[in-house]
């Protein structure tokens, strides 16, 4: 008997995931910045419990829990900016197996340090 998949929407906003490069310039002191990976939708889920339990023993906070289509190419290195401007890193990416369509649950925290956000 074939399980029947949770169908998902996605209409909370919209979330971009960056990359965080060392850029160099001859002469100058190396820095981090910020290039572009992807533009999703996403909705906004609760932290529960053994959520924040999980982040605090890797020494991170639960600070957004978000659902967005599935994507290989977004990793817990990445940095993601919401609508308000708001920067997060990725601490931990889960792939249910319930959803139609694919989905990724991404648990963040907000980063100490802001970057700059490059006009995209």
């Amino acid at each position: 008997m074939s399980q029947v998949k949770k169908q998902r929407t996605f209409n909370d906003g919209l979330i971009k995931f960056y990359e965080l490069k060392t850029v160099t310039i001859p002469g100058k002191t190396p820095k981090k910045s910020l290039v572009i990976k992807e533009s999703l939708r996403h909705n906004i889920k609760t932290v529960g419990i053994a959520r924040m339990n999980l982040a605090m023993q890797t020494n991170s906070k639960a600070d957004l829990f978000i659902e967005c289509p599935k994507r290989e190419k977004i990793t817990a290195t990445d940095v993601a900016v919401t609508q308000d401007g708001k920067q997060y890193q990725v601490i931990n990416i889960q792939y249910p197996d319930d959803t139609e369509p694919p989905t990724m649950l991404i648990t963040m925290e907000r980063v100490g340090t802001l970057y700059d956000i490059p006009e995209n």
